[in-house]
């Protein structure tokens, strides 16, 4: 007998050894910790897949998302493969293999139109460092489709002439997106105002904030809440960086790129995950991109 509260211990540290994400390995042991209490039996052996199932329905009448109880769901199938990983249960006797993901309903972003795009790059300040840094945010969000957290770690150092490295923050990996002529003239613009502003007394960070400090997500956020104010960007947009993932994914499409090279552009390890990003695009927009791609307009 394999005691349930003891390998829940494991379990954390294993996840941990992995490397994983401080948010990741939280959420895991969370998950399984709460899923565990409910059962309230002792041994992995005793753990059935009636019980997972019980649990996810129970957690569903409390009114959380079946987005939500998958993510549950997934850290509960983490857990019981760890304990095969760990031949502490064979395969054929592992309950969550047997438990079914929920439906679940697929939402739809809707993203900013070009004008919007326009305007939000044309942001406006008098104070020049203000400006010259929301505007290469707006750039950078737009042009490489970075996550919030990627943006914000950002240094010089992963700005190269070609390139810039982009580190993920959830799951520790890296990757290269092309660094434009566009994305230089805002860098080297800010860069300028920034250096003016703070000269030596500042955070090693790409991005600061007004004091010389890495600039948070929650500021980030409430930056692009301001520009697309300025902007006036419709109210039903959320203004957020993943509405401009969304936004600088579909126009990667449209402009040619196919949803393998969005893909890996995006840093996804998944193109069913590329394929979320792509729901609202309009038929009309599909069908103006393939005109211009049209296989026999273009035999040689």
């Amino acid at each position: 007998m394999y005691a349930l509260k003891e390998l829940l211990i494991e379990f954390d540290f294993y996840n941990q050894s992995k490397n994983f994400a401080e948010k990741t390995i939280y959420k895991r042991f969370k998950h399984v910790s709460d899923f565990i209490s409910y059962t309230n039996k002792k041994n992995l052996e005793e753990i059935t897949a009636t019980d997972i199932r019980k649990y996810l329905i129970e957690q569903k009448e409390k009114g959380l998302s079946a987005s939500y109880i998958n993510s549950i769901l997934r850290s509960v199938r983490s857990f019981f493969a760890f304990c095969e990983h760990e031949e502490y249960l064979l395969h054929s006797k592992n309950p969550a293999e047997k438990v079914s993901w929920l439906r679940e309903k697929q939402t739809i972003i809707e993203t900013f139109t070009d004008t919007e795009v326009k305007r939000m790059l044309h942001y406006r300040n008098k104070n020049k460092f203000f400006e010259s840094r929301n505007r290469l945010i707006v750039a950078l969000l737009i042009e490489t489709a970075i996550r919030a957290q990627s943006l914000v770690n950002l240094k010089d150092e992963d700005f190269k002439k070609d390139f810039i490295q982009i580190k993920v923050a959830k799951n520790y990996k890296e990757y290269i997106v092309p660094n434009t002529p566009f994305i230089m003239r805002l860098y080297l613009k800010y860069i300028r105002e920034r250096n003016k502003r703070f000269k030596d007394d500042k955070d090693d960070y790409l991005i600061l904030n007004n004091n010389g400090n890495q600039l948070s997500v929650n500021g980030l956020e409430r930056i692009i809440t301001a520009i697309a104010k300025q902007a006036k960007v419709r109210s039903e947009i959320r203004a957020s960086p993943h509405t401009f993932r969304h936004t600088a994914a579909q126009m990667m499409l449209k402009n040619g790129a196919d949803i393998f090279e969005v893909s890996k552009l995006l840093g996804h390890a998944d193109i069913r995950i590329t394929e979320t990003y792509l729901r609202s695009m309009k038929t009309t927009d599909i069908v103006k991109r393939q005109m211009k791609n049209s296989n026999l307009s273009n035999l040689k």
